[in-house]
């Protein structure tokens, strides 16, 4: 996957908050130890990149430890030797292959909420339990389903999330998105590669307040067995985070986001083939200058493969501006399914490191 390495240094005009979100890299050497993050991280996402393994979500709500999988529809696992502690400014890994394999690469993206501590939030008519980090605009909300269509569940952010991502944690259940720009008449998966699906199940049909969301009665958001649920909130802020979407064009194009972005991920939602994966790029993984290492949240595959988790990405490209991301460039494939195909639209979420 080409890339052009050169990004520009120019500081976007509004700036974010600060150390809430980090890309960090590691080779495992088979010791227990701690990965330094620089702020207490409260969302960790660890992926290997030069191995085919699962996609690991763990979070300091749930405890370390507790393991669920984005590439999966696994129930929540405890396992331990992966991460194990949440610290002040890192957080642990044991000596599980998953996580510390010698010689093995890896990388983990961070998010900070309130440091693992939480509240109980009667907003809605489901008690939650959040913790919050209102300048970044994130959430992590934990709370028992009661199969009831219309049931509202507090969020604790100060505006309506643009992007909720909700797993299950006691049952084999796929991953539910609810993203703005496509609607609460729909809904996407993590863990797959489908276009959105129209269905009132998921969101009732009712789009996120400043204060709640609302939840179907379907069973990966709202189970008839009192089962408990995690969601990952987002709303963009200015200078740090977007979330929003655009149209394919087959040729070239440059998203703005009003910052230059050190992660994006990129989901196809109007059409799907086997390769609209989700697509992360981030700017510290960046390769040689044929290849920008896209990892798909939906995949085991090692990084720099194709959307489908064969070949490698070298056909598409893309790269990070001082005010967003372009797709496209000469020798690429500008019309790529991850990406840019003209017959499809495009979601995506970016964040800068702060």
């Amino acid at each position: 996957m080409s890339v052009n390495k050169k990004i520009i240094e120019t500081e976007a005009t509004v700036p974010g908050p600060e150390n809430t979100f980090k890309v960090v890299t590691w080779t495992g050497n088979g010791t227990a130890r701690d990965i330094s993050v620089g702020f207490k991280p409260d969302l960790v996402w660890i992926k290997s990149r030069s191995f085919a393994r699962n996609h690991y979500w763990y979070d300091s709500t749930r405890g370390a430890n507790k393991q669920i999988l984005s590439n999966a529809t696994d129930a929540e696992a405890t396992i331990t030797g992966r991460l194990t502690a949440f610290n002040t400014d890192s957080f642990s890994i044991g000596t599980s292959s998953e996580v510390n394999n010698n010689g093995e690469t890896y990388v983990a993206w961070c998010w900070k909420a309130n440091g693992g501590t939480t509240s109980s939030n009667t907003d809605g008519t489901i008690t939650s339990t959040v913790q919050v980090n209102e300048d970044a605009g994130f959430s992590i909300v934990s709370y028992t389903g009661n199969y009831t269509a219309g049931s509202t569940v507090g969020h604790g952010l100060s505006a309506a999330p643009e992007m909720i991502i909700i797993k299950n944690l006691d049952d084999t259940d796929k991953w539910a998105v609810y993203n703005s720009s496509i609607g609460a008449t729909k809904f996407l998966v993590l863990n797959e590669t489908a276009a959105a699906v129209t269905s009132s199940a998921y969101w009732n049909d009712t789009a996120p307040t400043s204060t709640v969301f609302t939840i179907g009665a379907t069973s990966p958001v709202n189970s008839p067995n009192n089962e408990n649920y995690i969601a990952y909130c987002f709303h963009s802020v200015d200078g740090y985070s977007k979330i929003g979407s655009y149209s394919g064009n087959g040729t070239t194009q440059t998203i703005t986001t009003g910052f230059q972005p050190d992660f994006v991920m990129i989901k196809a939602y109007t059409n799907s083939t086997s390769l609209t994966s989700w697509t992360i790029i981030d700017s510290v993984r960046y390769g040689s200058s044929s290849d920008t290492n896209p990892i798909y949240a939906n995949l085991s595959a090692a990084e720099g493969t194709r959307g489908n988790g064969s070949g490698d990405g070298d056909v598409l490209e893309i790269s990070f501006t001082a005010t967003g991301f372009k797709l496209g460039d000469t020798g690429s494939d500008n019309g790529s399914d991850e990406m840019n195909d003209p017959n499809n639209d495009y979601i995506y979420m970016a964040f800068k490191i702060n």
